[in-house]
Order: C-alpha cells, then sequence, then structure tokens
C-alpha cells in the first residue's frame, strides 16, 4: 500500500458538487505551458469518489479520492519516490483547473502571488 497524503477541505461540500464530478474535464499546466486533459476513471460510492487509471501524471500519482463525508482529498502515491511524489503533488495542486462545461470551471489552482512592495513617491 502506497503512502496516502490527505487535503481536509472544512467546506468542501460547498467548494465542489457531487453532482458535477461525473462530467469534470481535468487540466494540467505542463512544463511547455501548455495545458494538458488528465484522463482518469471514476468510481462514486455514497458519497465518496476515487479517481483511478490517471493519465498524464506518468505514475506519481496512483488514486485520488474525493470524500464528501469527511471533507478530505486523498492522493495515494503510485511508483514514484516520497520526495518525487512530493514534489510533483506540489506541482499538480497549483497548476490544476477543473472545467465542467466549456463555459464553466468548477476551481482553479494556481501558485501562491508573492506580493510586491510599492515604492513610495511621496516625500
Amino acid at each position: 500500500m502506497g503512502h496516502l497524503y490527505v487535503l481536509g477541505i472544512p467546506d468542501l461540500q460547498f467548494v465542489l458538487n457531487q453532482e458535477d464530478i461525473a462530467v469534470w474535464e481535468l487540466f494540467l499546466l505542463n512544463h511547455e505551458k501548455r495545458y494538458e486533459k488528465i484522463h482518469f476513471q471514476v468510481t462514486g460510492d455514497e458519497g465518496c469518489y476515487t479517481f483511478n487509471d490517471i493519465g498524464t501524471c506518468n505514475g506519481p500519482l496512483d488514486t485520488v479520492q474525493i470524500d464528501f463525508e469527511d471533507n478530505k482529498v486523498k492522493f495515494r502515491k503510485g511508483a514514484a519516490s516520497g520526495k518525487e511524489f512530493e514534489k510533483f503533488l506540489f506541482y499538480m495542486l497549483t497548476q490544476l483547473f477543473v472545467r465542467i462545461e466549456k463555459d464553466r470551471i468548477q476551481f482553479l489552482t494556481t501558485p501562491p502571488v508573492k506580493s510586491v512592495k510599492r515604492l513610495n513617491t511621496r516625500s
């Protein structure tokens, strides 16, 4: 059994809609700065959805489980080493967006933006 990384989201049901998961399209911004569609199979069981056979991720990620009852997203490590997986997971979480329909994005994750200090031009 691989390592499990858990992301707790207290208001998960307000962020995600269970009925939309079946029609999700997932995209990942790759190193060439192009969005690449992630292929997967999803299975559902009483408020818990598991993404299997995840393409594009090249082995570091085995499964992703969204558990609406526990308000958690669980990432199971695949064939990568621990450090490789952590690096991949951080990269994936900062470069992912989920689209449901052509004109509707469910959510978008981006890396934290560093604040820029403005110079005061007044004397």
